[in-house]
């Protein structure tokens, strides 16, 4: 089996777009090597490879991977300046009142909770944007795009907003999604079966990636659909989550 058959969606002589599924790490794991992970799976294969940015684990979606030294060095200083533009699709608890915002707050590490992140007067600043896509009875659809790259960014920062993703234990979400959650009409289960939820991952995926160097010598323009629970959510909320009157 070879999964970067599937995960690799494009590449040219300077870089790979991969498709990170939900719940594979970017990078290898500090303490287990053995765990799955995008960059070991690229060199196992004799590849050279150069990390650019990272996806949590359990957000899925494009991910940018050098294949020389030289792009890895342009790539990683535009990432630095913001000018490397990338939008996500999240579905978040709540109807939000505004068509769109901004959202700009400092975010540092959570003292309380070891490798989580918070709002802090003393964290390094952190600009996201976000617009409506499609608002639901109980969640809405939003396209959001980060200015900065700090670590757990949407997460935090929706969750400061007041609408977490709507899966997401460790910021104020739930852990799973069922659609007897949002169905309006009385929902019923076979007899002797068990609901299986729809999604049990951050409802958080990464569609899209855009840059141009300013002598336009570069131009990597490049989105991927959502995965299937992602989309099957989608699907969901528009048949039973009718929207608010």
């Amino acid at each position: 089996m070879n999964p970067l058959k599937d995960w690799i969606v494009f590449e040219n002589e300077n870089y790979f777009v991969v498709n990170k599924p939900a719940g594979v790490l970017t990078l290898p794991d500090r303490f287990d090597k053995n765990k799955i992970n995008i960059i070991s799976e690229l060199k196992n294969r004799n590849l050279e490879v150069y990390p650019i940015h990272r996806l949590d684990k359990e957000t899925s979606g494009i991910l940018l991977v050098a294949k020389n030294k030289d792009f890895h060095r342009i790539m990683s200083i535009a990432f630095e300046k913001g000018k490397v533009h990338k939008k996500y699709l999240a579905i978040v608890n709540g109807v939000l009142s505004q068509e769109e915002g901004e959202i700009d707050l400092p975010i540092g590490p959570d003292l309380s909770r070891p490798g989580k992140m918070i709002v802090t007067k003393s964290g390094k600043p952190s600009h996201t944007v976000y617009k409506v896509l499609q608002k639901y009875a109980q969640c809405t659809l939003l396209e959001v795009r980060i200015l900065t790259g700090r670590t757990h960014q949407i997460r935090v920062h929706l969750q400061s907003l007041g609408h977490p993703l709507l899966v997401d234990p460790e910021y104020g979400g739930r852990s799973k999604i069922y659609l007897s959650d949002f169905k309006n009409k009385k929902f019923n289960l076979t007899k002797n079966s068990e609901e299986l939820p729809i999604m049990t991952r951050v409802t958080l995926h990464s569609h899209s990636l855009f840059f141009k160097s300013d002598d336009s010598t570069i131009v990597i323009d490049h989105s991927v659909p959502p995965p299937k629970d992602f989309s099957a959510l989608i699907n969901q909320l528009g048949k039973w989550s009718l929207p608010k009157q």
